[in-house]
């Protein structure tokens, strides 16, 4: 049987690694830009790049190809003077999309994580294994739309779990 469900690899992103006490990472973000994320395990999406808390003081900040260099430079400065930890991870990860009606079925077989509406609301993002690998899982929307963050090293590995998954 064949669910019907899209799985697209996401465009390369730039991606930090950010850990260290949000308020001084916040303000090398510049607060009224990046507002933090409501929950333990959830994300907030801001003119087009996107903030996941995924840890005590661990942050993921994704935001577009083109802004990469800018945010580089901005963060790293203001990280040295206010103790957070920033590392580039854009090289590291890539994006895929799984979206559609059956997409929870796909996911079920990828990962033990219960990914129902009412145990994994939208704006949740949290580190989970996925065809025994680990990676960021992320749902922004109502819809069965969800974002999975993969090491590089195992994406294509990942993919044909994936396209296998969905028959």
């Amino acid at each position: 049987m064949a669910y019907s469900v899209g799985i697209t690899r996401r465009p390369l992103e730039a991606l930090f690694d950010v850990r260290g006490n949000f308020n001084a990472f916040s303000t090398a973000l510049g607060q009224a830009e990046f507002p933090r994320p409501t929950r333990p395990n959830s994300l907030v999406d801001v003119k087009g790049s996107t903030l996941y808390w995924v840890g005590p003081a661990h942050w993921l900040l994704r935001a577009p190809a083109n802004k990469e260099q800018a945010l580089t430079t901005r963060l790293q400065q203001s990280a040295r003077s206010l103790d957070v930890s920033v590392v580039r991870v854009s090289d590291a990860y890539i994006g895929f999309d799984i979206a559609g009606e059956d997409a929870q079925a796909v996911l079920a077989q990828a990962t033990p994580l219960d990914v129902h509406t009412a145990v994994f609301p939208p704006g949740s993002a949290i580190f989970t294994e996925f065809f025994g690998q680990t990676a960021l899982l992320s749902r922004k929307s109502e819809r069965n739309r969800f974002t999975a963050y993969v090491p590089r090293s195992h994406a294509d590995y990942l993919e044909a779990c994936l396209r296998y998954a969905k028959g």
